[in-house]
């Protein structure tokens, strides 16, 4: 089994090195996000990453702390993350070397994909797909739920590593009928 976990931990990283030959190949950002969903308001700060996989694609996480328009608590952050760190503890906790390497490739899985499109010479245009988050809050009507978000973002290159990206989305807790709209403001910086 260890033999095989270094093989995949190889072959990401290879994958990872070969695809950041690629001009701007991992971008971490500070980000701040408005949301009104569930008869609520949400604000919320964290930080996103973003790892090209191409010039025009890229896979993207977030963790987000913020509060309610009701002074509740509110969290957002990687289905899959949540998933492999429960199953990484439970791994701990019974001596198991099998579900402990399980936990760490589940948390590797992005909340989704950018699409990136070149619109001038400092803009480019990214549709954004994340339908694997987790959400949680003691003011929406059940907690913790899953929840997509489906959006466009606007990446524009202020210097040579810097770029400011306002978004807008759509974001929809599964389990609930009603879709919300999301808003928000990052400044990322690029790491060759």
């Amino acid at each position: 089994m260890k033999k095989l976990l270094y093989v995949i931990i190889l072959i990401i990283a290879v994958n990872f090195h070969c695809y950041g030959q690629y001009d701007g190949d991992f971008k971490l950002s500070p980000i701040c996000e408005y949301q009104n969903i569930d008869n609520s308001s949400y604000f919320s700060a964290g930080v996103k990453a973003e790892v090209y996989l191409s010039d025009n694609i890229s896979i993207n996480y977030h963790i987000l702390f913020g509060a309610s328009s009701q002074k509740k608590f509110y969290f957002q952050t990687t289905a899959s993350s949540v998933g492999g760190i429960l199953l990484f503890v439970d791994g701990l906790n019974n001596d198991s070397e099998e579900i402990k390497y399980l936990g760490l490739l589940l948390m590797i899985i992005p909340d989704g994909l950018s699409l990136h499109f070149d619109a001038g010479e400092k803009l480019r245009i990214s549709p954004y797909f994340n339908p694997l988050l987790f959400v949680a809050s003691n003011s929406l009507s059940s907690s913790p739920q899953m929840a997509g978000e489906y959006g466009i973002s606007f990446n524009i290159k202020k210097y040579e590593t810097v770029v400011v990206e306002p978004y807008i989305g759509i974001k929809k807790i599964y389990a609930d009928i009603d879709w919300g709209m999301a808003f928000g403001l990052s400044i990322g910086y690029i790491i060759n």
